[in-house]
């Protein structure tokens, strides 16, 4: 969760529609018609190239979806789930870059050996 103070700060805290979904054990839909009937009168939608929409904790509190002694458990929950997902998504980063390293190694080898090739023709046409 994001927040002005920092993360899992509980009155400000926001999620996903998906993640207040998961907190709430609702379907997303049911998140998502909640929020079009007017039930999260702070949701809004971020400024991300995707728009997603953001839900505050407070106002699935106040719409009955969640009781408030679930927060902290919810929010710590929702941390280890983020947490789980930035790994996976570090680990996918991480192949790609080791692919990328790869293919600039073999490059830097063929790049190695047209200069030693350019070099040795330099010599030849140097000495007749």
């Amino acid at each position: 969760m994001t927040t002005s103070t920092g993360p899992l700060a509980a009155p400000t805290a926001v999620l996903t529609c998906q993640e207040a979904a998961d907190l709430a054990g609702r379907s997303p839909d049911t998140i998502k018609r909640d929020r079009e009937q007017g039930k999260y009168p702070d949701a809004f939608q971020d400024s991300s190239p995707s728009r997603t929409w953001r839900v505050p904790v407070a106002n699935l509190v106040t719409a009955g979806r969640l009781h408030p002694s679930q927060v902290e458990q919810a929010e710590q929950e929702l941390a280890a789930h983020r947490e789980g997902r930035e790994l996976r998504a570090l680990r996918e980063e991480n192949v790609r870059l080791s692919e990328q390293l790869s293919g600039a190694r073999e490059l830097a080898g063929e790049r190695q050996n047209t200069i030693a090739l350019l070099q040795q023709l330099l010599l030849n046409g140097a000495q007749r």
